[in-house]
This record gives structure tokens, sequence and C-alpha cells, in this order.
């Protein structure tokens, strides 16, 4: 694919697709919250759910108990996790390639580093679209390895009467993640999820960030045995797209929320390529 957001705003840009976020951007997408009712789209922190990707989540909890007169006790703790796990956005440096991340900086293993990290994202609100591609093919959960096409999108989008425009957020559900929750083991086959053809949809419509509840949005086994993680590295290190992964759409899709204000941030960390995040929606 061509590198058609390189230098699209600037050789110093870091923040790809997000640039189309204007502040009459976010004002437009705040007039959809009409209810003021807010989904909350990230699925629990907890050990049996950790990404099958992703290794071991660890919590834990402390305890201070003060000697004073109160004798009050304070609880806390402490997590250690990777910074893609659970749910999480990929910041712009996360997929790197043939020697080059978004927008044409070079790639290094040494900080401190300057490949579109994750404390150059900074607050996510814009309009999203949410796509039920699950239901539009008339089932509850889509099986591991259903590859998602541009034809499955248009059906989901003439379904909700809705259009995609750009700097949208566009949210896909596929059912799967109800079933990971229920049974972690589901991963071991794959996951549902986007394919190839629809990279040049989401370019044409400059999505500013795609988002699935799977482990990686992609198709899991992917379509081609060679093409692994293909998404990956064109909509992020090329197109300067975001992913987000993990979601749970469930709520949202079953009171018929077809758009919204997306409101997300991630945490910022310093030369981080992935923060954990709470995505809302608010109707």
């Amino acid at each position: 694919m061509e590198q058609k957001n390189w230098s699209r705003w600037g050789s110093a840009d870091r923040r790809g697709l997000l640039n189309l976020v204007s502040a009459e951007k976010t004002r437009s997408a705040a007039q959809l919250a009409h209810s003021g009712r807010a989904f909350t789209l990230a699925i629990p922190m907890s050990p049996e759910y950790s990404s099958p990707l992703r290794g071991v989540f660890e919590h834990r909890v402390s305890v201070r108990h003060d000697d004073g007169p109160s004798r009050r006790t304070g609880v806390g703790g402490s997590i250690a996790t990777d910074l893609h796990n659970f749910t999480h956005i990929d910041a712009l440096g996360h997929v790197q390639y043939d020697g080059f991340s978004f927008n044409g900086v070079p790639t290094t293993d040494r900080p401190p580093w300057d490949a579109g990290t994750v404390d150059q994202i900074g607050v996510i609100a814009t309009r999203a679209v949410v796509l039920d591609v699950a239901r539009a093919c008339g089932v509850e959960s889509l099986e591991a390895g259903f590859v998602i096409e541009p034809k499955h999108l248009d059906a989901s989008l003439h379904s909700n009467g809705t259009t995609v425009e750009p700097g949208d957020a566009l949210l896909v559900r596929t059912g799967w993640i109800q079933r990971y929750l229920q049974s972690p083991e589901t991963a071991d086959s794959g996951w549902p999820g986007l394919g190839q053809a629809c990279i040049e949809w989401l370019s044409e419509k400059d999505v500013v960030a795609v988002g699935a509840d799977t482990v990686g949005v992609e198709v899991v086994p992917p379509e081609d045995p060679g093409g692994y993680l293909v998404l990956h590295e064109q909509l992020i290190r090329d197109l300067g797209m975001h992913l987000l992964e993990f979601l749970t759409l469930e709520e949202c899709c079953v009171h018929g929320v077809t758009e919204g204000l997306f409101v997300a941030a991630p945490l910022p960390i310093r030369n981080g390529f992935g923060s954990p995040l709470v995505p809302v929606l608010i109707t």
C-alpha cells in the first residue's frame, strides 16, 4: 500500500489521522449525546482475562494499619501488566518494519523514542460509529477465522442508516468477546476480525481509529498464512491509524446504539507504545 499519510501533516507529525479530530469535530460529536447515557467499553482487568498474547497480569493488594487514635486502615495496591493487555490502544510506534515507523521515523531499539509514543496521543473525543457485524450477518457471534470484508461493513452501515465521516472512530462488534469472557481458552483457536480488503475501505473514509471486541482487530488465523498482522502494519505504520483492542460493545448494541460521542485517553506513559484504556461512548 502507498504510504499515503506520511508527511500529510508535516515531517514532525506523530499523531497521524488523529489530526482530523479538530475542535469543530469534537463539538459536532458532542451534539450526539442526547440522553447523556454513558457506556463503558472496557473489559474487566482480571488474571483470567489476560490476553493470550501478553502473559500474566499481577494485582497485589496492600493494607496499612494506622496505630494512631483513629485506628485507620488504608488499602492500596499495585498492578503489573503488559501495556497491550486487556482493553488498550496501540500507539503509532507500536509497529515498525523496513526500518521505519509511521511518518518515516527510523526504527531504533534504544530510548528515547520519537516514533509516535502513547503520551503523544492525548484525549480522543470524536464521533464513533458502532457496527454490529455479527447481527448484520444473522448470528450472535462470529466464529474464529471469519473474515470481515467491506461488504459486511457496508451492510452494517446500511442497517444502521449511518455513514462514516472523516475523523470518526469505527467500533466493530463481532460478539466474540462474550465467549472469551466466559471461556478464555476460546482464544486458542483464534478470533474473527477485519480482513485485508478493509484497509483501503478504512483509508478512503479517513477513520482515525478502529476498534473491535477481539484480541487484535484483524482476523486470526490470517487470510494469508504468510501475512500475519498485515492490518497492524498498514493501518498503524503506513496510515497513522490507531487500533483499539479488547473492547466490549455488548451493552451499547443491546440498546441499539449506532453512533455517539466517543471519549478515551491513554495513560501518558513516556516512551510507551500502548496503554490500558477505558473508552466511553456517550449517547
